[in-house]
């Protein structure tokens, strides 16, 4: 038999046993963000940069204050380069198709025989600059060598279709006749052969042509002076 005086004291034990433990937590937990004061902790993961500030140096907690360090995310990066408006319906139509690639060449500088790193195409820009022609296009790399570093200048390759049966020459051997296109080729007797082709692309000084040989030697300097059968 126990006393009722003795469950009620008993339960005033255990509840004011309670809310010390409460109270004990809620220190607990006081102190842990008293001492996260003390802790800087980055939002990503990345390199720091050179410190602006020392111990004794006054700072601020605001857009316009001099920040204690610059942090650069480096894997992945991400790379913001340009487009020409002319290419802009093949970049759409390649980004609908799915994922589209993109190279980072090795940059200046880089040894010899270095990869180009691949990346894919993030984001198109909603307008076209015109003062530029062109639209930015943003691209993310998986960079755990750190093979690229942040604002570096680097060459971009983006593949927006592939050409098959095709060869590139310089369009300074194009030879030109009202909507006929055509170059002197080295035929097998050592002779210049004219050879008709087909115009797919111009990329600068280049065009991709098609009907002509992959191996064919094609004729540059002179070819105004050649005729079908001239030796070479």
């Amino acid at each position: 038999f126990i006393a009722q005086n003795a469950v009620d004291s008993a339960q005033a034990n255990a509840e004011a046993g309670q809310a010390l433990v409460r109270s004990d937590e809620a220190a607990v937990q006081a102190a842990q963000v008293a001492v996260s004061y003390n802790e800087l902790r980055a939002p990503i993961s990345g390199r720091a940069g050179i410190v602006n500030v020392y111990p004794g140096s006054l700072v601020q907690a605001n857009a316009s204050a001099v920040p204690l360090v610059n942090i650069a995310q480096l894997d992945p990066i991400g790379i913001s380069f340009t487009v020409p408006e002319t290419q802009l319906a093949s970049l759409l139509a390649a980004t609908r198709g799915g994922e589209l690639a993109v190279e980072a060449l090795p940059p200046p500088g880089s040894p010899r025989g270095a990869a180009a790193v691949k990346g894919r195409v993030t984001a198109v820009d909603n307008l076209v600059d015109a003062s530029t022609g062109t639209i930015k296009v943003k691209a993310e790399f998986a960079n755990a060598a750190q093979t690229l570093w942040p604002g570096q200048y680097l060459r971009v390759r983006v593949t927006l279709r592939t050409l098959q049966g095709v060869t590139v020459v310089p369009q300074a051997a194009l030879i030109i006749r009202g909507n006929e296109r055509s170059v002197y080729v080295v035929g097998p007797d050592n002779t210049a052969r004219l050879v008709p082709v087909q115009v797919r692309a111009a990329l600068g000084e280049q065009a991709v042509v098609e009907g002509l040989e992959a191996t064919a030697q094609v004729v540059m300097d002179g070819k105004q002076n050649l005729r079908p059968g001239t030796p070479l």
